[in-house]
């Protein structure tokens, strides 16, 4: 029932867990909202990739919209390889979504000049909007085929104006969800998923390292985590993880994060542990 009332605020794929009976569950509540009449909310919410225009831009009172624009990042993000807007603060992040998405204007959004950072972050000189030649030229690179239906529905998604979004009802009665294949009506009784390389945070950056230190000739003292993405030729590195929902990691997000770097770092030792394995045996 909780998330049924509330507006989830931090949509993103690693808050979308899936589990080897394809069974999708979305984790991570703590900024989630109760929508109850005419309230204002901070800005800061949502992590900088996903968050939607009128959130950069200012907004306090919204609604699950804000959701469905981060639905549209995560969609689009699952055919192209990579986070389709990545910035590094508000500023770049909502510039970037301008490259692609197009300026606003009076007739396409007619609230956006209400908005308090409109004046400063909207350009004057208007860019169009080529958001499906960017999703056609990324998926064509990547070799990746976008089925029927899902371009239009991205596109009907990433919309700048919240109010002219699709809802979630809206985005299950699209072409997409009617579309051969069509999903099988009980995904359980698909063969499990198996053989999938590590997903945790701690062991993923671990591989990461170690490959870009291959890359690099083994030599040097390399702490990034970035690589050339998979497929991509000679694209330049991108960032691996996005800002936090204020912007920036906070001294208690880092150091969590790395406590729990330590928690995985024991339990691996553990599971190497070969009076354990031993103890298993007999």
């Amino acid at each position: 029932m909780k998330q049924l009332l509330d507006v989830m605020n931090d949509i993103k794929c690693s808050n979308l867990l899936l589990t080897r009976d394809h069974l999708l569950k979305v984790a991570d509540f703590g900024l989630a909202r109760s929508l109850r009449g005419d309230q204002l909310f901070t800005n800061k919410v949502v992590t900088l990739w996903y968050r939607p225009p009128e959130l950069l831009l200012g907004a306090t009172s919204y609604d699950a919209s804000i959701d469905m624009w981060s639905i549209g990042c995560v969609f689009a993000e699952l055919y192209i390889g990579h986070p389709i807007f990545q910035g590094k603060t508000e500023l770049e992040q909502i510039t970037k979504i301008f490259d692609i998405c197009g300026t606003p204007t009076t007739e396409s959004w007619p609230d956006y000049k209400f908005l308090t950072h409109s004046s400063t972050f909207v350009p004057d000189k208007p860019k169009p909007k080529r958001l499906r030649e960017y999703l056609m030229r990324e998926t064509t690179a990547r070799k990746r085929i976008l089925p029927k239906g899902a371009l239009e529905l991205i596109e009907a998604l990433l919309v700048l104006d919240p109010e002219q979004r699709l809802t979630a009802a809206d985005c299950l009665s699209s072409h997409y969800f009617k579309a051969r294949p069509l999903p099988p009506s009980d995904p359980t009784k698909l063969p499990p998923i198996t053989n999938l390389p590590p997903s945790h945070e701690y062991q993923t950056k671990k591989i990461r390292r170690e490959q870009a230190k291959q890359l690099n000739g083994g030599g040097g003292n390399n702490h990034s985590s970035n690589i050339t993405g998979a497929g991509g030729g000679g694209r330049a590195s991108r960032p691996t993880s996005p800002p936090g929902a204020s912007g920036g990691r906070s001294r208690q997000s880092a150091a969590r994060d790395g406590a729990a770097e330590e928690t995985v770092k024991t339990e691996i030792k553990r599971e190497d542990d070969p009076d354990k394995k031993r103890r298993r045996v007999a």
